[in-house]
């Protein structure tokens, strides 16, 4: 069966008729990978993610840190991602890994959890997004009009300061003009310090399952 024809204008204004479908959207696309990563992430912490569950999950990662590494940052970007406190994850990081190492562990992870955050706010969940902030942080419009002018510099700075909460602010940034690139680039950058300072204090840590513990009960 021969595929329904659809008409497009050709260059001298007549109507060319194709066989061909037309090309999908590629925002379409993104919105649906996006939907379907979000829905696997919430699935997966809904069903397995409980105290005993993490428990056993931080005993085998403590185990055997370097042959569980991949699991361990698949699990700290998504954690990003589903607003889990991610200065524990920092301090797990040193835990695990030493300072070096777990620095840039903890600094891979947090940027692609963050960046993966920011592309769920602007396409999948702008509406709830605004109507959250608007109604939490009123002032987030001055915010938004400040980042029009100044761009990566305000990204920076907010990142530096306590101003909003980090996981939520990969959401708010969403709702703003900065492109992609620049916040990926700037927040990337901006975490740094944080970073430093939670990994090297996980470095005096002794015992993993406290450090579980305490972000269980957060």
């Amino acid at each position: 069966m021969k595929p329904p024809a659809y008409e497009r204008s050709g260059s001298n204004g007549s109507i060319v008729t194709s066989s061909d479908s037309p090309p999908c959207s590629s925002f379409g696309m993104t919105r649906l990978c996006l939907l379907v990563t979000f829905v696997m992430l919430s699935g997966f912490t809904y069903l397995y993610v409980d105290t005993h569950t993490m428990h056993n999950f931080f005993l085998m990662i403590q185990d055997d840190p370097w042959g569980t590494l991949h699991v361990f940052m698949v699990f700290y970007a998504a954690s990003v991602v589903l607003l889990f406190p991610c200065m524990i994850m920092q301090v797990i990081s040193g835990a695990l890994y030493g300072f070096w190492v777990g620095l840039l562990v903890s600094w891979l992870a947090t940027s692609v959890g963050q960046s993966l955050a920011f592309l769920l706010g602007r396409y999948l969940f702008r509406a709830s997004v605004k109507s959250y902030l608007h109604s939490t942080w009123p002032t987030f419009p001055t915010i938004d009009a400040a980042i029009k002018k100044e761009g990566w510099k305000l990204v920076c700075l907010l990142r530096l300061s306590p101003v909003l909460p980090y996981n939520i602010l990969n959401y708010a940034l969403a709702l703003t003009p900065v492109s992609f690139w620049v916040f990926s680039a700037a927040s990337a950058i901006a975490t740094i310090p944080w970073t430093c300072l939670y990994v090297y204090i996980g470095t005096f840590s002794t015992n993993l399952l406290d450090l579980a513990h305490v972000k269980i009960s957060y």
